[in-house]
């Protein structure tokens, strides 16, 4: 039976399987082509992924939406298929809009875990979410999903001994997103407008001392 550990290096073969998408996409920046870009970074991240010694299965990725040719789907096989069964989260590049316009904030993203431990939230297009830091999470319940912001930013604002004044949320700029960033400025919190690049966001929410 294989070994059913990730072994210290599966960090630096993701950086190469996300560098080999940055590379390919590079060559797209600014030229305002997003299809074109997305089809050539994921053949890359692909390519590099196929090379790994895991038995994986993307869990998470991109469904071709607006008619984008992806090879990263969700439930493609990737890796050699002789290494450790693996859930894979794939987005070759994450603000497409951004990467098209030229402007700075595109990433790649690759992350694996042991199989089972990535849920799916296929075949949703769009999904609520809330990311916060570690010191926040555990005082968030179910009900933030569906309560008004101030509540919620009254829980965060809580846990993080600061008022609402101080907390600053990230919320992509989109039409169906105006109630809610009224919502948010109304209770007294500065919104992070961004044109794109979710995942860029929620890593800041999670990964920045004093973030929330």
């Amino acid at each position: 039976m294989p070994d059913q550990r990730l072994h210290r290096n599966m960090g630096l073969d993701l950086v190469r399987s996300t560098e080999a998408a940055a590379l390919a996409a590079a060559r797209w920046m600014g030229l305002g082509l997003r299809q074109e870009a997305e089809t050539s970074a994921s053949a890359a991240m692909a390519r590099a992924l196929d090379t790994l010694e895991i038995d994986g299965q993307v869990v998470v990725g991109e469904e071709g939406r607006s008619g984008i040719l992806n090879a990263l789907p969700a439930g493609r096989r990737v890796g050699t298929g002789r290494g450790v069964a693996v859930d894979v989260l794939a987005d070759a590049i994450d603000g497409r809009r951004l990467l098209a316009r030229g402007r700075p904030g595109a990433i790649a993203v690759a992350t694996v875990t042991l199989k089972g431990a990535i849920w799916s939230p296929n075949p949703a297009v769009y999904m609520e979410k809330i990311v916060v830091c570690r010191e926040v999470a555990p005082a968030l319940v179910p009900e933030c999903m569906s309560a008004p912001a101030a509540w919620t930013l009254g829980l965060i604002a809580r846990a993080k001994h600061k008022a609402v004044r101080d907390l600053v949320v990230f919320v992509l700029e989109r039409p169906r997103h105006a109630d809610l960033i009224a919502e948010i400025r109304a209770a007294g919190a500065r919104v992070m407008l961004a044109d794109d690049g979710d995942i860029a966001g929620a890593v800041l929410a999670a990964s920045t001392p004093g973030a929330s």
